[in-house]
């Protein structure tokens, strides 16, 4: 499978020394960090690299990337298009589903996407809904191609896609998403990936404090080693980072959870998980504005 040779390429290349404020673009691995002000990192571009799609139905987004990708797997965010699934809304139909695929491939057609380069991808929490096991059925029957994942899967690829290679050596990745989050890192020569509750852990009936209990565990499995620097993505992610940055850099450091005062019972919830999540031996909260576990796939069937 090609998620481990790209994996263990990145394990290969990890591990050389980069400034403090994190703006190396080379391969080779970084001396553990101390402190990060910021974080200018700029990933390589890709080299003569060409567009791909990726259709992603999760939980509660329907979501549309278009890459520029090489054949290294070095890739650049040209286009993300955001929507709702309504799966958490009980709303969700076979209808619903095919007419936003074929808006979505219209979009990327026309963006200059070949239509034998765009892919159909379901998160692990969708598919978690019997709805969606028999949409996925029926788009087959149509010979509409459907990418599943398992939750460990999804947290591989997200790291795959988000954390840099240079700093796998020292890192790990939280996605924390509407029905699930994952903590993943690379171990060894090997990417591991555990799984815990989502930001909407209370319509489960589950508490705060079981939450908070899912997310320390989960955190307990990653070796201190790689403890220094967190990187993030996720809808709870990206609301701590809209709340402090204006978009203007591809990454950004997140405060403490102190620093966070959110309205709504999910983002109070996600803000929860944060908060379980925060430790002080880690120097750094770094939210990927552009990177997410479907990106990882794509970089797996490229």
């Amino acid at each position: 499978m090609k998620l481990k040779n790209i994996i263990a390429t990145l394990i290969l290349l990890g591990g050389c020394s980069s400034p403090e404020n994190g703006t190396s673009t080379t391969n080779s691995a970084i001396e553990q960090p101390t402190f990060l002000s910021s974080f200018d990192y700029q990933p390589e571009a890709p080299v003569n690299g060409k567009l791909l799609g990726i259709i992603e139905l999760g939980y509660t987004g329907f979501n549309s990337f278009i890459v520029r990708m090489d054949d290294e797997d070095r890739w650049a965010l040209e286009k993300a298009t955001y929507g709702e699934s309504k799966i958490g809304a009980g709303a969700i139909t076979f209808e619903l589903v095919t007419d936003q695929i074929e808006k979505f491939k219209k979009e990327m057609i026309e963006f200059g996407v070949a239509a034998n380069d765009i892919n159909l991808v379901a998160s692990s929490s969708a598919l978690r809904d019997r709805r969606v096991v028999e949409i996925a059925d029926g788009l087959r029957r149509l010979n509409i191609g459907l990418i599943t994942v398992s939750a460990e899967q999804e947290g591989n690829y997200a790291l795959l896609a988000t954390v840099p290679k240079e700093f796998t050596n020292y890192s790990f990745m939280v996605d924390i998403g509407s029905g699930n989050t994952k903590i993943s890192w690379i171990e060894g020569r090997e990417a591991k990936s555990v799984e815990t509750y989502g930001s909407l852990y209370l319509e489960s009936g589950i508490s705060d404090q079981e939450a908070r209990i899912g997310i320390k565990e989960a955190l307990a499995s990653v070796p201190d080693a790689n403890r220094s620097l967190c990187f993030m993505v996720g809808k709870i992610p990206f609301l701590l980072a809209s709340a402090t940055n204006n978009r203007n850099k591809r990454y950004t450091i997140l405060e403490s959870p102190e620093a966070y005062d959110f309205d709504g019972e999910q983002e109070q919830a996600g803000l929860n998980l944060y908060d379980a999540l925060w430790q002080e031996s880690t120097v750094s909260y770094i939210f990927d504005w552009d990177s997410n576990f479907s990106i990882g796939v794509l970089m797996n069937v490229n």
